[in-house]
C-alpha cells in the first residue's frame, strides 16, 4: 500500500505524545514529492498543525 493511501484510510485516528497530548491524523505529504520524505499531518486540539516524521510517528502512541 502506497503511503498516502494509507494516510486517506488513517485520516481520523488519534495518537498520544509522551506528554499526554493527543492529535488527530489529518494528512500527509511526501516532501519535496519524495517517497523517501513521508511527513504525517498531525492537529492537536487547540488546532495546531504538526507534520512528523514516520519515525516520531512510530514513538506515538495510538488511543483510538
Amino acid at each position: 500500500m502506497a503511503f498516502l493511501d494509507w494516510v486517506q484510510e488513517a485520516i481520523g485516528c488519534k495518537v498520544e505524545d509522551e506528554f499526554g497530548m493527543v492529535h488527530v491524523i489529518t494528512g500527509g505529504k511526501l516532501v519535496a514529492n519524495s517517497p523517501m520524505w513521508p511527513m504525517i499531518q498531525l492537529t492537536d486540539d487547540m488546532g495546531v498543525l504538526r507534520y512528523v516524521t514516520l519515525d516520531r510517528f512510530e514513538e506515538l502512541v495510538s488511543v483510538g
